[in-house]
């Protein structure tokens, strides 16, 4: 099985909404003609096909990591304890901050080699759209895990990242929000203002095994 990885917040947010769709969008590993405005699915090879005209000899295949009804498991920063048992950094930090106490010195073992045997949450691919980055909606942004804050007293209102109060992404549109968000994650492979091609993944969770 597959695995794919989340920032430790957004795996947090997953698992705490599992009735809720969610989005990711990555970069796709070879980009498409700048000029491309033909897309179309092949259902037989798994491939999206691209081309600046319909039917141009020259398009080029390009193959999502996830299919759609793919089940996948989500990776994250994990510990062992001496008992085995899995710790999820995701769910220490909210401890460590619920109980307000002092800063636990863990090794975490990199979310990129977690087993799917240590895994917690398992989702499923419901959609797969190729888009520009850029063409993300408010709608979407929300998805990928943009909150709306409001200030109830001055009536005023902004999009952040959920659970990341006051943080670096604080803006006026969701959009602007994700945008803050992708560049503090993907500033070296594709930034916002390069509006690179990407897969948009809606996942929904499917499974959440219990902790120890």
């Amino acid at each position: 099985m597959k695995g794919i990885l989340f920032k430790p917040w957004k795996s947090k947010v997953i698992r705490d909404n599992p009735d809720r769709l969610w989005q990711t969008r990555r970069i796709m590993a070879h980009q498409p003609y700048v000029n491309t405005r033909y897309v179309k699915y092949n259902a037989d090879l798994e491939l999206w096909w691209f081309s600046r005209i319909e039917y141009d000899q020259s398009a080029s295949g390009i193959k999502p990591r996830y299919k759609i009804g793919e089940v996948v498991y989500i990776k994250e920063p994990y510990s062992l304890n001496f008992k085995g048992q899995i710790l999820l950094k995701s769910e220490h930090e909210t401890l460590i901050k619920i109980m307000e106490l002092p800063p636990v010195n863990i090794k975490w073992n990199n979310s990129m080699f977690m087993p799917e045997k240590y895994a917690r949450t398992f989702v499923k691919i419901m959609d797969v759209v190729p888009q520009r980055l850029q063409d993300i909606t408010e709608e979407d942004a929300i998805v990928e895990g943009i909150e709306r804050h409001t200030d109830r007293g001055n009536n005023i209102f902004w999009f952040e990242i959920a659970g990341d109060y006051h943080g670096d992404t604080q803006s006026v549109t969701a959009r602007e929000a994700f945008a803050k968000l992708w560049d503090s994650i993907n500033h070296k492979r594709g930034d916002w203002e390069s509006n690179p091609w990407v897969f948009g993944y809606t996942v929904q969770v499917l499974e959440i095994k219990g902790g120890e």
